[in-house]
């Protein structure tokens, strides 16, 4: 496959025979780009209705809408949702669907194979009939007959279908068709390397020798082999052709779709094979040709410049080679008149190199001065002439001293390495009587491969009546001449394009004598690229509203913390991947690249810690009923959090603005809290919290509990495990009425036991308030409430 979807699925590669097929038509999908739904020049041609989504769509990557596709995506052809299949098998939409090649002409072939690739992502329905399944099929189409299937897909089992051999006998023309739907949504399938090949061909020679035998080979196993002609040559079961007599055979290979292929098998007389003997090398010294020979036993002798070439470069005994810089080597064989020929020998055509000579004599003196001159050739030995011609040594070695000159004079210096003696070399000794300075230049770095440089030269400048001139006496190869802005000025500027090393010459004259000097320029291209000191590779996201996380811009962060051998820090390029603003869920690695001004760069990963959203609780240090006059505290417990962040707090009702709450109640009361963090960006609500008014504990301290069973009278309240301190530590009163208003009672700090004047009170309805003492001392109301009196 060309890609990967979110579920990793591999495909098949074609059948192996492919290798020695040939391509009759191919579509992979490579070189449209993303929506396409019709190829350019009408290669192929779609026709599709999404009908159970409301009908046509004409949908392309670019919509920004990809629930509902049709059509090319990043390299195969996609369908995303579209048609389920009972829409393809019914109401009327047979039509659609449909994905259809060009016409193509397949009249020169007797039989091929059409191959395809199918994938499938999402829960697909793999059978049942048209209205409970998901379907990928192609056919092809012989001469506008019926369709074909050769290609199924049915719910998500992957398919890399080959046909098979298809006879094609008298037919001219194919079509091939995809037909693809979709049941429900999230659910796609794709399409690829459709592709119309060639059966395999047999391989092997097409002639034989008479008594000799060969193997054919096919790349496809299962078939059978058979000889049209068994007089002549036979063939078994693993290919191996046997010859009998001369003459033609057809050997047949059977493949298993059925088809037949062939090859002609021609049997000749055996040859009688020429051989090589003997060959003849030759070598010279330096450059130029060289004459080789050899010898045949029968046959004409053909020269060629490798073991394989099938190019003859000349035939004959004798071959001269083209001038040569370097030994090479050629190779020879003899022919015996389209029998086989012999096997190649090889014949070396030796070049032996020439001493090269290196001269750092000075080719000036004064009049009547002896001078050395000084000479080098490795290993070689140096003979001195006066001449260019002169047999006889005026000296040997690497320095010769000449004797006091007069006038200007020529020497000769030739080397000898044992096997070759170079040309003479001359050195002419000029009388100088003028003097000059190149001068010297700095090595210039922190030049850009791409940028121009320009820096000023300091030769001496030649006295009245003499000429000076700036020449380049050496410089990289392949790249723009050096500029000079006036060559005849000593201090002129002079303008490079490339880095490298540039030798530059200051000639001076009188007219008579020339000298020079040499001065080196040396520019060094910035390769080094920028480093980054960083104390942490971790940071925290950017916020968005929402408890959004986003990627922060880091170029000032990264600028900050670079540095570069020749680019200041606002000269280096900060980019990032993934970019800022880029919304993540998940810790990130983003990759920092940081290049300079000459494109030298540097790759870190930058480890982008994300928001962390807030959960929280409300809770209560009591149980689900409070005492009266108790203490509460209220808690806000925070399921997740990020321990850098700070929040602040909204309570219902407004009691605090801070995490926790600590109060006194004194009737039912629901809390709850809205944390935010403190950019605001982020909000949770806790859950609801109610304290009840303790109305139920009061009925339970109010209302006896117990009575005589004989006298069907009330007795004494059960007070046991009724803690009243636990309820209303500071103290508290209670006041008994009737239900006309009258008070009957009133008792502090005790429960009330039935009685009023130490006398059963009469059953019915009774009012009563409750005041109590607070933490300060203060007496509060705490409620009022009724309460019924039932004689059992």
């Amino acid at each position: 496959m060309k890609k990967f979807s979110l579920i990793s699925i591999s495909l098949l590669c074609l059948s192996i025979s492919l290798f020695s097929q040939t391509i009759i038509w191919k579509e992979d999908f490579e070189s449209y780009a993303n929506g396409v739904q019709n190829a350019p020049n009408n290669k192929w041609t779609t026709d599709y209705q999404d009908c159970d989504d409301g009908g046509t769509m004409n949908i392309n990557s670019s919509s920004g809408n990809t629930s509902y596709y049709w059509g090319v995506n990043n390299g195969e052809f996609a369908v995303f949702d579209i048609e389920g299949r009972g829409c393809i098998c019914g109401n009327g939409s047979d039509n659609k669907n449909f994905w259809e090649s060009e016409t193509i002409d397949v009249s020169a072939y007797s039989n091929f194979t059409i191959s395809m690739q199918g994938r499938a992502t999402g829960d697909m329905e793999a059978g049942g009939g048209c209205n409970s399944a998901d379907m990928l099929e192609g056919c092809y189409q012989i001469n506008d007959g019926a369709w074909i299937p050769f290609f199924s897909m049915a719910g998500a089992n992957n398919n890399d279908t080959e046909s098979g051999c298809i006879q094609i006998n008298s037919a001219t023309t194919l079509k091939i068709r995809v037909q693809a739907g979709t049941q429900a949504n999230d659910e796609k399938y794709f399409f690829d390397n459709i592709i119309v090949s060639t059966t395999p061909e047999i391989t092997g020679s097409a002639n034989i020798e008479n008594g000799t035998s060969q193997t054919l080979s096919i790349s496809t196993t299962g078939g059978t082999w058979s000889s049209s002609n068994t007089a002549v040559a036979t063939v078994n079961a693993s290919g191996v052709v046997t010859t009998h007599s001369i003459g033609t055979a057809i050997i047949y290979y059977k493949l298993t779709s059925g088809c037949d292929v062939s090859k002609t098998i021609t049997v000749t007389a055996p040859c009688v094979h020429p051989t090589i003997n003997p060959t003849t090398s030759n070598s010279r010294c330096g450059d130029g040709s060289v004459v080789l020979s050899a010898s045949s036993s029968t046959g004409t002798i053909y020269w060629y410049s490798s073991a394989t070439s099938t190019t003859a470069l000349a035939s004959g005994n004798t071959f001269a080679t083209p001038s040569l810089s370097g030994t090479t080597t050629y190779y020879v064989e003899a022919d015996n008149s389209g029998c086989l020929s012999s096997s190649r020998s090889t014949v070396t055509a030796t070049i032996n190199p020439l001493p090269v000579i290196t001269t750092t004599t000075p080719v000036f003196c004064s009049q009547n001065e002896s001078v050395t001159l000084t000479a080098s050739s490795g290993t070689s030995t140096l003979n001195w002439y006066n001449s260019a011609t002169s047999s006889s040594i005026i000296g040997t070695g690497t320095n010769y001293t000449t004797a006091s000159i007069t006038n200007t004079t020529s020497f000769f210096v030739e080397a000898n390495n044992g096997t070759c003696t170079s040309t003479r070399k001359e050195i002419i000794v000029s009388i100088n009587s003028l003097v000059t300075d190149a001068g010297s230049l700095p090595t210039i770095t922190c030049k850009c491969n791409s940028d121009s440089i320009t820096t000023q030269l300091n030769a001496n400048i030649p006295v009245t009546g003499n000429t000076g001139t700036w020449s380049v006496s050496s410089m990289p190869t392949g790249i723009k001449v050096p500029k000079f802005v006036n060559t005849n000025d000593a201090h002129t500027n002079i303008t490079v394009y490339a880095p490298g090393v540039y030798v530059l010459k200051w000639t001076v004259t009188d007219g008579t004598l020339t000298v020079s000097d040499e001065v080196t320029l040396a520019i060094e291209a910035d390769t080094i690229p920028p480093t980054i000191n960083l104390s942490s590779n971790l940071v925290n996201a950017n916020y968005a509203s929402n408890c959004i996380s986003l990627v922060p811009d880091l170029t000032d962060v990264i600028k900050n913390a670079s540095s570069d051998n020749c680019s200041s820090k606002n000269q280096l390029i900060i980019e990032q991947n993934p970019s800022a603003g880029t919304q993540i869920y998940l810790d990130k690695d983003v990759l920092i690249t940081i290049t300079d001004i000459c494109g030298n760069t540097t790759d870190t990963t930058i480890w982008v810690i994300p928001r962390v959203p807030i959960e929280v609780e409300l809770l209560s240090d009591k149980e689900s009923i409070l005492p009266t006059g108790g203490e509460i505290k209220l808690n806000i417990h925070r399921l997740s959090e990020a321990t850098d962040e700070q929040y602040t707090y909204k309570w219902t009702p407004d009691v605090s603005n801070t995490d926790s709450y600590t109060t006194y109640l004194k009737k039912q009361t629901t809390y709850k809290v809205t944390v935010t963090t403190l950019d605001s960006l982020c909000t949770t609500e806790s859950n609801e919290l109610t304290i009840i008014c303790p109305t139920v504990l009061l009925q339970t301290i109010l209302i006896p509990n117990s009575h005589d069973p004989i006298n069907n009278e009330f007795g004494e309240v059960d007070t046991q495990g009724v803690d009243l301190d636990e309820y209303f530590p500071f103290g508290y009163k209670i006041n008994l009425f009737n239900r006309y208003g009258q008070k009957l009672i009133s008792f502090n700090n005790q429960a009330w036991d039935g009685q009023v004047d130490n006398h059963l009170a009469d059953a019915g309805v009774y009012f009563y308030t409750l005041d109590y003492i607070n933490e300060f001392g203060e007496q509060k109301n705490f409620c009022k409430s009724s309460i019924e009196l039932i004689r059992k």
